[in-house]
């Protein structure tokens, strides 16, 4: 089972949250992974951010007018969501 946690901040990991986890899973193996959410942008609503989303419409622009060839929308999106995650 997979269950995904989102919080606005570090900060707002409390101690009554860690044990909750504990009591839930009740001595359950368990794996924690921790991943840095980017910000919800008020500009444009997405996870990718503001200087990347130019990017990605004219990279789409540029597949659905044929002038790219030779790597798939889903390899340029992909190749573009590995750049911001670095």
């Amino acid at each position: 089972m997979d269950t995904t946690f989102r919080f606005s901040s570090a900060n707002e990991i409390t101690e009554e949250f860690i044990e909750k986890l504990k009591s839930f899973y009740n001595g359950k193996p368990v794996s924690i992974t921790v991943t840095e959410d980017f910000q919800n942008s008020s500009l444009n609503g997405s996870l990718i951010p503001e200087d990347f989303i130019t990017e990605l419409l004219e990279r789409k622009n540029d597949y659905e007018n044929g002038k790219v060839q030779g790597l798939s929308w889903e390899d340029c999106k992909k190749r573009l969501l590995e750049r911001v995650n670095k």
